[in-house]
C-alpha cells in the first residue's frame, strides 16, 4: 500500500512540474512564462536601451522640479511582434510613466519568444530610465 502511495505521489508531482506553462489570462489567452526562446528588442538589448536613449522625450514638469529616476513597465510581447497591455508597476512620478508607456507604444516590432519551435505571447519587463541633463 506504502509503494502505492509513493508511485502516485511521484506521478502527481511529476504531471504537475510540466503543466506550470501557462499563467494569466489575456482576452482568454495564456501567456507563456516558460519558453526555450525569450522574446527580444531587434539587435538585442545593448539596441533596445540606445534606441531608448534616442527616442525618449524628458517631461518639462519633470525637469523643471528636477524629478528623475526609473519606471518599470511590463508589456506583451504577441506572437504577431507586436507590443500591448503595458502595465507601469512603479514610478517616481506620473508623467514620467505617461512618457515610458509612449516609449513603449512606439518601439520597433520584437522578436515573438518561441516555445517548441512554435512563436508564442509572452510578458516582458523593462526599466526605463530618466536621469536630469548634468
Amino acid at each position: 500500500m506504502k509503494r502505492i502511495f509513493i508511485l502516485l505521489s511521484a506521478l502527481a508531482l511529476s504531471v504537475g512540474a510540466f503543466a506550470q506553462v501557462l499563467q494569466g489570462d489575456v482576452e482568454n489567452d495564456h501567456i507563456y512564462v516558460d519558453y526555450h526562446e525569450n522574446a527580444s528588442f531587434p539587435g538585442g538589448e545593448e539596441a533596445c536601451f540606445k534606441w531608448m536613449k534616442e527616442h525618449i522625450k524628458y517631461p518639462k514638469d519633470c525637469l523643471e522640479k528636477k524629478i528623475g529616476g526609473r519606471v518599470n513597465v511590463s508589456f506583451i510581447v504577441r506572437e504577431d511582434c507586436s507590443i500591448d497591455s503595458i502595465e507601469v508597476y512603479k514610478s517616481p512620478h506620473p508623467s514620467l510613466s505617461k512618457e515610458a508607456i509612449r516609449l513603449v507604444k512606439e518601439m520597433p516590432k520584437w522578436k515573438p519568444a518561441k516555445f517548441d519551435n512554435k512563436c508564442i505571447k509572452s510578458r516582458w519587463r523593462l526599466p526605463v530610465k530618466f536621469e536630469l541633463p548634468q
